[in-house]
């Protein structure tokens, strides 16, 4: 709510003022996706056109559709037409020799390709092709140079092959399986594990392919202390208290690699690199190399977003890092926009008493002022955060504010009332993220839901549970490297255990502007008090879905990017939510890859603004919208 307005003791579902601007959804709806179909259009032309080239050699024969791209791609192309017919003979013969590579590589060991040249005034290049019959393989085996590991490990490395008897003899199949036996060598122990060079033998008379791979795997290593080296201001025997082995563990790739990830999400270090010593102990260990180079002791960030219909917003922080000696941080930071006020710390505590798990300690003093309500207060928060991997976590925590509420009331229309109210609050919240990048998600799926049971005192005296889940789904379309994604998202709240207007304008949901539904003002979809403002009331339900259709360009080396969307939303004043009212927006956006993420400029244009509101709404943000 913005300054003193009268309120009416009525409330609506969006029904139209009897005097006002007039909605014309139709109107807008039939330029709408026109204008989305333009842009799609203009991209179109603003992709390169192939430059003029042709074949270097016909490729002829029957051939399955796979292998003929491949040997084309590998025969390459010309930029103009043989200028006689001995350059196509030796267009030929190169042609010839390319695609014998691409056949053995895939198998077909007996294969001929002969070369030749066509008649006419402009000679071309032809190579045709009789594949034979394909080679497969036969019983892999590995033999060792020097100490042979344990029978066990000798039989895992010979399952990491891969290899089963009767499948196509590609080479590529060949090389990776090799691989995978190193890799399983290491993983069992054996460090210094390295392939010789291997035999692979072609047998012509069964039409077979049998690869002898040679591993010298060297010694079982086990590992040691840890040696810290660099300028690290960690405090001494603190990064002891975080190795995830104990002393004579037997060595594993991946606990390395990963106690190396685990440094780095502390968020103190510029980098870490973590690796054996090259030398052995007496004991027989490994001691591990821990070498680290701390961030600078401050540092400052800043982001910038902005919305037509929110305005404005900056955010910014200092950073101080290590200041316990521990990988602690320790942020201060302000944002200021039209319609949100904030200053906040936070103390974060990384590998709080077991790796992975940290503790956070915040505090924050706030001023909220929307068009449903205006609030300032104070907040202090406690939680501890599970994580696994670099994006998913489980956090718990508990948080305490006061508050001073200024929103509408049903019974003092001319002035709204003010509320002091005190809040706790228990909440749990987990994400689990499979999307290949955090910022700019091509594959994969997150989904996130958190569970926030609330106590208020004072001025309002009520007990209620405010629940959220949500998720999204991420493909690449048409196959292979593509560079068309389409993205959905699917976002559903409620608030059991309160009515309105038992619950404070400030914790109740709403729905509309960026994040929600594109299109529409902020809080501008759902319920709205009848008074000459149209506030809205909020909502205890909450239903939104999105999807999104990505497509990078080829022009300017693949950093723009264009994007159509539609969003679609409903608020509801039951708990249970339903798809009853629901609203939708539709636009297109330009993305410019910065190279940690996607600029985004979106517009989106609504289709059902009840309220005449503005035709379109402006975003501008760092990395996709979901």
């Amino acid at each position: 709510m913005r300054g003193t307005r009268p309120h009416s003791p009525a409330c609506t579902n969006d029904r139209p003022p009897e005097a006002g601007p007039r909605t014309d959804a139709a109107w807008r709806r039939g330029w709408v996706m026109p204008a989305v179909a333009l842009v799609l259009a203009m991209s179109a032309q603003l992709m390169p056109s192939a430059a003029s080239a042709e074949p270097r050699a016909e490729v002829a024969g029957p051939l399955p559709q796979e292998l003929r791209a491949r040997i084309i791609l590998a025969v390459g192309e010309v930029p103009e037409p043989a200028a006689s017919a001995f350059e196509a003979r030796r267009r030929a013969a190169f042609a010839a020799e390319r695609a014998t590579e691409v056949l053995r590589s895939e198998g077909y060991y007996a294969a001929t390709v002969t070369p030749d040249v066509s008649d006419g005034e402009v000679p071309r290049a032809i190579i045709t092709i009789d594949t034979g019959p394909r080679f497969t393989i036969r019983s892999p085996a590995i033999s060792y140079e020097g100490e042979s590991p344990a029978p066990q490990v000798q039989q895992a490395a010979l399952g990491a092959l891969g290899l089963a008897p009767g499948a196509p003899g590609r080479a590529e199949d060949v090389l990776g399986a090799e691989g995978r036996a190193v890799r399983a060598l290491q993983d069992a122990g054996h460090a210094d594990a390295v392939a010789q060079p291997r035999r692979v033998i072609v047998d012509h008379a069964d039409r077979t392919v049998e690869p002898r791979f040679v591993m010298a795997a060297g010694p079982l290593v086990r590992l040691g202390g840890i040696r810290v080296e660099g300028t690290s201001r960690l405090q001494p025997g603190w990064i002891e208290t975080v190795v995830p082995w104990q002393p004579g563990t037997v060595y594993s790739r991946e606990q390395l690699a990963d106690f190396e990830r685990m440094m780095l999400e502390t968020g103190a270090f510029d980098s870490v690199t973590v690796s054996l010593a090259p030398t052995t102990a007496t004991d027989g260990s490994r001691e591990v190399q821990v070498l680290l180079a701390d961030r600078p002791r401050f540092t400052l960030e800043a982001e910038l977003a902005w919305s037509s219909s929110e305005g404005f917003g900056v955010e910014g922080q200092v950073v101080r890092a290590n200041l316990l000696g521990r990988a602690d941080t320790w942020r201060i930071g302000a944002r200021a926009a039209q319609i949100e006020q904030r200053l906040d710390t936070e103390l974060r505590l990384p590998h709080w008493r077991f790796p992975r798990q940290t503790l956070s300690l915040g505090a924050s003093a706030f001023r909220d002022d929307t068009d449903a309500f205006r609030q300032t207060g104070v907040r202090i928060r406690a939680d501890i955060t599970r994580r696994w991997g670099l994006t998913s976590f489980v956090t718990v925590g508990v948080a305490s504010d006061y508050a001073t509420n200024r929103e509408p009331s049903f019974l003092d229309p001319a002035l709204g009332i003010a509320r002091d109210v005190t809040a706790v609050s228990v909440y749990g919240a987990g994400l689990w993220d499979n999307a290949d990048d955090p910022l700019d998600p091509t594959r994969g799926w997150k989904a996130d839901a958190r569970l926030e049971p609330t106590w208020l005192t004072g001025d309002a005296e009520l007990a209620f549970i405010r629940v959220t889940v949500q998720g999204s789904f991420y493909q690449r379309i048409g196959g292979g490297d593509t560079r068309t994604v389409i993205a959905v998202r699917g976002r559903m709240a409620s608030l059991v255990g309160g009515a309105i207007p038992e619950i404070p304008s400030a914790r109740r949901l709403y729905a509309g502007g960026g994040g929600s539904v594109r299109g529409y003002e902020f809080q501008g979809i759902g319920p709205r008090y009848t008074d000459p403002d149209r506030t809205p009331v909020g909502g205890l339900s909450l239903v939104e879905a999105s999807i999104e259709l990505r497509h990078r360009l080829d022009a300017w080396g693949g950093r723009f990017g264009l994007v159509a969307f539609v969003d679609a939303g409903t608020l509801g004043l039951d708990p249970t939510p339903t798809l009853d009212g629901m609203r939708g927006g539709v636009g297109f956006g330009v993305r410019y890859d910065l190279g940690f993420a996607p600029l985004r400029f979106d517009v989106a244009f609504p289709l059902d603004d009840r309220l005449g509101g503005e035709s379109f709404q402006l975003y501008l943000g760092v990395g996709q919208s979901f």
